[in-house]
């Protein structure tokens, strides 16, 4: 295994990362905290050859912070969505990260990690006294990677975030990086990510489409609220009940949801056809980005389930089953394990 050690007195992380992402097409970056000089230098990279781009930071209750954040987030929203940039961007929270990691991809092969105390701001890429390593070993570097992902709690996409400060421009007594505010922000928006622990909450995986009628690869599912439509009733998805949806046809994953418990019948149709599934359940979009551009992520239930069971022999895709035989019923749903539920999840999360 290859690795160098940086130190800002003599190599700057700034040079160091720049020249990871430099050669990339993904790239994933860690950091508590994030300023508007760490996306300026972003910018600097070339951004419009990044096919993504995951950004995993802190929104801790109580903190300030959480506030001087949002500003600098919706900023890189929007600089990555300008010119010739067609970046996918996802921003995962981790309240308990500490470390500072920049990983870089091209294609699926990873090409290195730097590990370092050294945050993405101006005083951590170059001017504090800050240390860290770099790694190209493969294995090492695609387990901090997947390491990373998986103690993510939620997303938030740029509408979350526009919610957010809605909320701030809104209060004429600001909270401050010193004061804080007894709020969370990320209880403005979306619900956690990782499934809940609790044995009353349900997993669904749910067809979207008909043969007939499939899913049309332009459709977009980053709606959040979103009316989840059955063709039975729904009484039994509970609040906070997670559902998997993927396309009739392709098996492709659509996108993650969790219901809020509020559901109805709808009575009138724009589409006739709409009349068969006229029972509905008022859902959070966990996984907006991925929902966005979930055609061309290629993400299949087949492939889930194989890959899952290929590393889980013994374990199941749903209660008591390792297949999914019972959706040639014409069923609406059907119960899924919570640990593949978990699993899914994870991957979703890879490849926003």
């Amino acid at each position: 295994m290859g690795f160098d050690v940086i130190n800002n007195s003599w190599s700057k992380h700034r040079k160091e990362v720049k020249h990871l992402f430099s050669r990339c097409t993904k790239i994933l970056i860690a950091s508590p905290f994030v300023s508007d000089e760490g996306i300026d230098f972003l910018m600097e990279c070339g951004p419009d050859k990044f096919e993504q781009v995951i950004l995993i930071t802190t929104m801790k209750a109580k903190d300030g912070d959480q506030y001087k954040k949002v500003p600098v987030l919706l900023k890189l929203y929007s600089l990555l969505q300008q010119g010739s940039s067609s970046s996918i961007l996802s921003i995962h929270i981790d309240d308990r990260l500490h470390g500072k990691v920049y990983i870089g991809l091209r294609g699926d092969r990873f090409l290195g990690a730097i590990i370092s105390s050294a945050n993405f701001t101006g005083n951590g890429l170059a001017r504090n006294h800050e240390w860290g390593v770099y790694i190209d070993d493969q294995a090492e570097v695609e387990g901090v990677y997947n390491q990373l992902l998986s103690d993510t709690l939620r997303t938030v996409s740029k509408i979350d975030l526009e919610k957010m400060k809605r909320w701030y421009d809104s209060h004429s007594v600001k909270p401050s990086v010193k004061t804080g505010t007894d709020l969370n922000v990320l209880d403005l928006v979306s619900s956690p990510l990782v499934p809940s622990r609790r044995d009353s909450v349900t997993y669904w995986l749910k067809p979207y489409g008909t043969t007939d009628n499939p899913v049309q690869s332009t459709t977009k599912f980053d709606l959040d609220p979103f009316d989840m439509t059955f063709a039975k009733g729904v009484k039994n998805i509970k609040e906070g009940d997670v559902i998997v949806v993927y396309a009739v046809g392709s098996k492709k994953i659509l996108s993650v949801y969790v219901s809020t418990g509020e559901w109805g019948i709808k009575k009138q149709f724009n589409d006739p056809r709409d009349a068969h599934w006229p029972h509905y359940v008022v859902c959070k979009n966990l996984t907006p980005v991925f929902g966005a551009n979930w055609y061309q992520l290629n993400l299949t239930l087949d492939y889930l389930k194989d890959a899952y069971l290929k590393i889980y022999p013994r374990k199941n895709v749903r209660p008591g089953y390792q297949d999914f035989r019972i959706l040639q019923w014409r069923m609406d749903r059907i119960k899924l394990d919570r640990d593949f539920t978990k699993y899914v999840i994870g991957e979703v999360l890879k490849r926003q």
